[in-house]
This record gives C-alpha cells, structure tokens and sequence, in this order.
C-alpha cells in the first residue's frame, strides 16, 4: 500500500462537520503567535523579571482554568457552536487589548480574561468532535482536528518571528487577535452548511439524569494522570523557547522554527500513526511509549553543549523528534479515552473537565518551572520533568486496565 492510499484509507468515514471544525482550528491556530514567545516577550520586551513572567502564565493558565470548567457547562446548555462563535469574537478583540498592558498588574488581570475568552473554545470543540463523529473513527476525527491544530502552530510561530524581527512585538498581538475574529466570520459563513447539533439541550430534570464526570473514579483517575503528564510537557511551550534562546543562542525566528518543525512532523505522521494503531484496537501502548520518547526528549537537553558551537543541533534535534513523536503517540489517544468516556448529553461537561485539567497543568508548569530555572537551573528542570513523565508512566500502566475501551466505548 503506497503512501498516498494509507492517507486516503485514514481520512475515510470523516463526517463534514468535522472537516469544517478541523479547518476553522488550522486558521485559528495558525495566527498563534503571543503564547509560543510570550515569556521572551515579558522578559525582553517589558522588562518583566523571569518569575515575574511566571506569574503572568500563572494568571494565563488560571483564566484556563476558570475558562475549561464554565466552557463545558456552557456548552452542554447552549450547544457547541454559539460557545466557539462567541469564544472567538470575544478572544480576538481581547487579544488587541492586551497589547496596550505595558505594567505587571495591568497585563496580568488582562491576560486572565483572554485567557479566559479564549479557552471557552476547548471544551466546545472537543465536544463537537463526539457530536459528529463515529465510535470507530472517533480517535481519527480528534487527530484530524489536532493535525489542523498543529498544522497553525507550524505556522504561526515563525511568521511570529518574522514579524518580531521586522516589526516588533505588537504585531504578534495584531494577527492572533485578527486571525481569531477571521475565525468567527467564517465559522458564521460555514454554519449555514453543517448539521444542527444533534443533541437535545436542555435543563431542569433531564440534569440529573446525566453522567456526572464528577462521579466517574475511572476518568478521575485518567484526569491525574493527563495532570502530570502535561505538567511536564507544557515546558514545550514556557521555557524550552526561553532554554533555546538563552543556552543555544538562537533566535526568535530560529525558536519559531522549532515550533514550525514540530508541528510539520505532527501533520505528516499522526494520521497514518494513529489509523494503524486504531484499526488495531490498541489505545493504551501507544500512550505508553509516547510517554517514554517525550521523557527521551528531555533527556536529550541535559547534554553539554559547550565544547563545540554547534553541538546544540544533536540534542536539539533528539528533543525535537522525541517531543513530537511522542506527542502524536500520546495526546490523540489520552484525548479519545476521555472522549469516551462520555455520553451525547454531557460530553461538554466531560471534556470540560478534561479542559479544566489541562489547564491546571498549563497553570503550575510555568509557576514552578521558573522556580526551578531560577534557583537551581535549566537542567534541574528537565529532570524534574523526565521523574513526572516515568511518574504518569507508572500510575498509566499499573491502571490502564481501568481505561480499556471496548466495541462500545464505553
């Protein structure tokens, strides 16, 4: 079977609606230009303190939070689309008014409401992703809709480094709040072809016959899980660019770069990763040996590099191929065993709480992680990653029995 068939078999069965969400993710992601030089941004640019800048993704992650929680409510009661249309126009402008916080206090509140804004956009399109698809293409829809995301953030970092490069910091902020707003006219356009949501919403007596995410120890279980893993692997984003800035030198555009790289090997591998895996029933493997490349990864960055200028290319290359590899084994399909976990009327609810945990994590990864940096160093830090991952590892094995899915996915 030749390269262009295994594609073709891997993207069969996809509903319509799923194309389109995927598709208005790949534009949104792809003006993602503030979070991946967000923390060079308040140390160059504002002169923040890098503890400072902590706690300013401390506040990013905290509107998360709050953000993934009331996002999957709000979902399960007013339907998936009128949470991403109002997610988008309201993270747009957010993202403009950002600009203009220059002080500590100011960018710190504001950043918590785009945060905020921005995030009620998870819980609503990860919900969509249940809606309309399928239970045997259910992990293949998640994919698509992560290469779509991965496929923006391939882009948007580096056309982000042209732009610091070129003209400065504020048009970061100028084309991820455009691209946001882009997004919502176009979800508006396209709407008019895709199928009403096929759920009924509604409240009062029907609440209570719902599955309470709450309740379910199993998916608790997972969610601690997802928390230590993502703790450790949302550095990809905090202060692995700031590591490649200041210990391998590189530039804004060559940081960017990494990102573009990263993101190319998600869209040209996982589908067809993830198909193989799918067709043969393993959900749990591949999360387990996702897990252990990333922590390769991290490894990988320990190395010395100062007897040679350009020895930083070998472990920034293992980390880069660790990361991502890693990645495509293990998001997909940690994202699709909670997926599955749902039923129609409470999946916002569900991956809400999904969303909440994950934000967490993107909470106390920069908090803690800039502790580390700053007290006892970067290698310090990528250990503590590599004991959290074989952490997760371990709980992940020894429970894995618990997150079995069988031909319900149930």
């Amino acid at each position: 079977m030749n390269i262009i068939s295994i594609y073709k078999e891997s993207l069969e069965g996809l509903s319509r609606e799923v194309w389109i969400i995927s598709i208005l993710m790949l534009v949104n992601r792809a003006g993602l230009m503030v979070i991946p030089f967000l923390t060079i941004y308040l140390t160059d640019s504002l002169s923040f303190t890098l503890i400072q800048a902590g706690i300013a993704g401390f506040c990013f992650g905290a509107g998360s939070i709050v953000s993934s929680y009331t996002g999957g409510r709000l979902t399960d009661v007013f339907g998936y689309d009128n949470v991403m249309k109002f997610s988008l126009l309201t993270g747009g402008i957010s993202f403009w008014i950002l600009m203009t916080c220059t002080t500590f206090y100011s960018f710190c509140i504001v950043i918590f409401f785009t945060a905020f804004l921005a995030d009620l956009l998870r819980p609503a399109v990860l919900s969509s992703m249940s809606l309309f698809s399928k239970v045997e293409n259910r992990t293949r829809a998640l994919s698509l809709l992560r290469i779509a995301i991965n496929l923006g953030i391939s882009i948007g970092p580096v056309v982000g480094g042209v732009m610091i490069e070129f003209f400065g910091y504020n048009w970061l902020f100028i084309l991820n709040g455009g691209t946001s707003i882009l997004t919502f006219f176009l979800f508006i356009l396209l709407s008019k072809s895709m199928k009403k949501q096929p759920v009924d919403v509604s409240t009062g007596s029907d609440e209570l016959k719902r599955k309470k995410p709450i309740n379910d120890v199993n998916f608790l279980w997972l969610l601690s899980i997802v928390f230590i893993l993502f703790a450790a692997f949302i550095q990809i984003i905090f202060l692995v660019p700031v590591f490649f800035k200041d210990v391998y030198q590189l530039s804004e555009f060559e940081v960017g770069i990494f990102f573009t790289i990263n993101g190319l090997l998600i869209v040209i591998f996982e589908m067809p990763i993830v198909h193989y895996f799918e067709k043969k029933r393993m959900f749990t493997k591949p999360i387990i040996w996702g897990t252990w490349l990333m922590g390769i990864g991290f490894l990988a960055l320990i190395l010395p590099i100062h007897f040679h200028p350009l020895f930083w290319i070998l472990p920034f290359s293992i980390y880069t191929i660790g990361i991502s590899i890693g990645e495509i084994l293990n998001l997909p399909f940690l994202s699709s065993l909670a997926l599955a976990r749902t039923e129609k009327n409470n999946s916002g609810s569900y991956m809400g709480l999904f969303a909440f945990v994950t934000s967490s994590a993107f909470t106390v990864a920069p908090l803690i992680g800039t502790q580390i940096v700053e007290n006892f160093g970067f290698s310090q830090l990528w250990i503590v990653c590599i004991v959290m991952l074989i952490v997760s590892n371990m709980l992940f094995i020894s429970l894995s029995n618990r997150f079995l899915i069988n031909e319900d996915f149930k």
